[in-house]
C-alpha cells in the first residue's frame, strides 16, 4: 500500500471520526449496560455493571452518511487500484482450518478507527495512530498467512516462572488481566470460588497459548478438511497429561478460546468450557523443574501421532484419576490404566488376569529380583482392592496393611514410569503399530 492510499484512508478516518464526534456532542452514541469481570485495584477480580457503547449499531446508523463523503469515495477507488487488496475485498478470506470472513471497504474503515473507539467514549483522533493502524491492515492484506491464537487456561496450575517455551508457537504463560477478564466473561471457571459470586479472590492465571500461522485462503473454503497428522489426543490435553505425569498436583483444562487477530476476523470465540474440578492439591511448578517437564512433553509429543490405543486409554485414565477426589475412584482409574498397559491386546481373556498383570508389571518395571517381588505383591494387592471396589465388597484395611492413600501413591508412580518407558521404547523402535513384546520381556534372549 503506497503513501497516497495510506493518507487517503487516514483522511477518511478523520472525517468519519468527526461524524462520530458530532453524535457524541449530541449524546447520541447508543450504549447499553453489560456485566463484566475486571481486575480491581486490590488484585482480585470483580463483576460489575459497565456502560458500553454499541459501536456496530452506531456505525450502521451513520453508514449512509459515511458513504457519501468525498474522502470515502476517493479512498475506496484508490484502494481498489491495488490488485492484491482488490482480490481480497468483497470475497471470503480465511483459513481451511478455522474460519472464512468477508472483508469490505466499509469494514476496513471501521478497523482503521478501532484505536479511537473506547468502551464508553470516543477517544481523540490522532493522525499518526491512524496511519499506524492502516499500515497494520496493509500487512494483513499482503501476508500469505493468518495468525490464530488459541488459549487453554489451566485450572489448579501455578508456576514460579512467568513463561515456559514448549515450542516455537507453543507456551505456557501467565495471562494478562485483560485476557483473564475475557475468559471469565466467556464463562470459563478460573477460580475455586462459586461462579455465581461477583468477586473472586483466587484466580489461576496460567494458560497454554498456541500462536500459529495458517495459510490464507481467498474464496470459499472446501469441505471437509482432512489431515493425516491428527493425533488421538489434542495438543492441549497432551501438555496437561505430560504435566500430570511429571509431578503430583491437580491441573486440568478450564476450557479454550480462539483469538482471531488482524483484519480478517478480530474476535475471541469460546470453543468449550470444562466443569470445575475439585482441587485436591494445587500444581506448583518450581524454578528448575521446567526443563524436565518440557522434556517429558517433547518425548510424548514425538510419538503422539502413532499412539497405540492401549496407551491412549492408559493416558486418559491416568489423567482422569488426578481429578478424582475419592481414593476408590482413583484406584479404579489407575488399575484400568495398568490393565491397558500390561494386558494390552490380550486375545485370551480366560487366564488369571491378576497374576498376568502383576507378573508383567514386575518384569517391566524392575531388573532386580527382590524389587520385582515387591512390585508383583503390590499389584496383586492393588488388583484385589480394585476388584472389591467394583464388585461392592467391603474394603477393610487391617493394621499393617497398605492404605488406600499409599496404594494410590504407588500406582501413580508405577503407571507414570511405565508410560514414560513405553514412550521411550516407541521412540527407539519407530514402529507405527507399536506394542510391547511381552514374550521377550518374560523370556529375554541371552
Amino acid at each position: 500500500m503506497d503513501e497516497i492510499v495510506e493518507n487517503a484512508l487516514a483522511c477518511t478516518a478523520e472525517d468519519i471520526h468527526e461524524i462520530l464526534s458530532d453524535l457524541a456532542r449530541k449524546d447520541r452514541l447508543l450504549s447499553t449496560i453489560d456485566r463484566r469481570w475486571e481486575k480491581s485495584d486490590r488484585e482480585y477480580y470483580v463483576r460489575r455493571d459497565i456502560q458500553l457503547i454499541v459501536w456496530p449499531i452506531v456505525f450502521h446508523q451513520i453508514q449512509e452518511e459515511i458513504s457519501q463523503l468525498d474522502s470515502y469515495q476517493k479512498a475506496e477507488k484508490l484502494i481498489l487500484s491495488d490488485a492484491k487488496i482488490k482480490d481480497q475485498l468483497n470475497t471470503v478470506v480465511g483459513t481451511e482450518e478455522f474460519f472464512s470472513h468477508q472483508v469490505t471497504f466499509e469494514g476496513v474503515m471501521r478497523k482503521t478507527l478501532i484505536p479511537f473507539l473506547g468502551e464508553n467514549s470516543l477517544l481523540e483522533f490522532d493522525y499518526e495512530i491512524a496511519l499506524s493502524q492502516i499500515r497494520s491492515i496493509a500487512r494483513d492484506f499482503e501476508a500469505d498467512y493468518i495468525t490464530v491464537e488459541e488459549i487453554a487456561p489451566l485450572f489448579g496450575f501455578r508456576a514460579e516462572a512467568e513463561s515456559l517455551q514448549l515450542d516455537d508457537d507453543l507456551t505456557i504463560e501467565k495471562l494478562k488481566p485483560k485476557e483473564i477478564s475475557i475468559l471469565l466473561n466467556s464463562g470459563i471457571h478460573l477460580s475455586i470460588q462459586s461462579p455465581h459470586s461477583d468477586i473472586v479472590l483466587v484466580v489461576y492465571e496460567f494458560g497454554i497459548v498456541r500462536r500459529k500461522r495458517y495459510k490464507k485462503q481467498i474464496g470459499p473454503r472446501s469441505f471437509p478438511v482432512t489431515r493425516n497428522t491428527e493425533t488421538k489426543i489434542s495438543w492441549e490435553e497432551l501438555i496437561i497429561t505430560s504435566l500430570q505425569l511429571f509431578k503430583a498436583g491437580t491441573v486440568s483444562s478450564a476450557g479454550k478460546i480462539v483469538n482471531y487477530t488482524g483484519l480478517f476476523k478480530s474476535s475471541y470465540l469460546l470453543q468449550h468450557t470444562s466443569s470445575r474440578p475439585n482441587v485436591n492439591s494445587e500444581y506448583n511448578l518450581k524454578n528448575g523443574e521446567e526443563g524436565r517437564a518440557i522434556d517429558l512433553w517433547r518425548r510424548l509429543n514425538l510419538v503422539s501421532i502413532n499412539l497405540p490405543n492401549f496407551l491412549v486409554v492408559a493416558l486418559s485414565r491416568y489423567s482422569q484419576s488426578v481429578l478424582k477426589s475419592a481414593y476408590e475412584d482413583k484406584i479404579i482409574d489407575l488399575m484400568i490404566a495398568a490393565e491397558a498397559i500390561f494386558l494390552q491386546s490380550e486375545s485370551d481373556v480366560n487366564g488369571e488376569l491378576n497374576y498376568r498383570l502383576s507378573h508383567r508389571a514386575a518384569l517391566f518395571l524392575e531388573q532386580d529380583p527382590n524389587k520385582q517381588r515387591e512390585i508383583y505383591r503390590f499389584f496383586k494387592s492393588a488388583y484385589s482392592m480394585r476388584s472389591k471396589i467394583v464388585h461392592g465388597s467391603t474394603l477393610e484395611i487391617k493394621k499393617g496393611q497398605m492404605s488406600l492413600n499409599e496404594c494410590v501413591d504407588l500406582l501413580n508412580r508405577y503407571i507414570s514410569y511405565s508410560i514414560e518407558k513405553i514412550v521411550d521404547l516407541m521412540r527407539q523402535q519407530k514402529n507405527t503399530k507399536f506394542k510391547v513384546d511381552w514374550d521377550n520381556i518374560t523370556f529375554p534372549s541371552r
